[in-house]
């Protein structure tokens, strides 16, 4: 399951100024954050299983583009997905980049 907001990043051509790396600022460049964390239940929910917290959920793992502070894909994962699947980022990102 993915999830999109209707934002267009074709409305920034230029990027935005305030990422800094090293000192240096990044304009024109996008910077996509990628990360998973848990989402804890209370309930029997579709897709929730037992996490390594001893809880029972979901673990998410989201995009997010980091200049701009936007949403742009999720991938609802179970609660014992591993937070570092390299598939699972591959998924992500590339959901991300459309």
């Amino acid at each position: 399951m993915f999830s999109r907001p209707a934002s267009d990043s074709t409305l920034r051509p230029g990027g935005f100024i305030w990422i800094t790396v090293c000192g240096r600022e990044l304009t024109g460049w996008y910077v996509l954050d990628l990360d998973a964390t848990v989402v804890t239940c209370t309930g029997r929910k579709e897709g929730a299983v037992g996490t390594f917290r001893g809880g029972f959920g979901h673990m998410p793992l989201g995009a997010w583009v980091a200049n701009t502070r936007e949403h742009v894909a999720t991938l609802l994962r179970p609660g014992n997905a591993p937070p570092h699947d390299v598939a699972d980022r591959k998924t992500v990102l590339a959901a991300a980049l459309r």
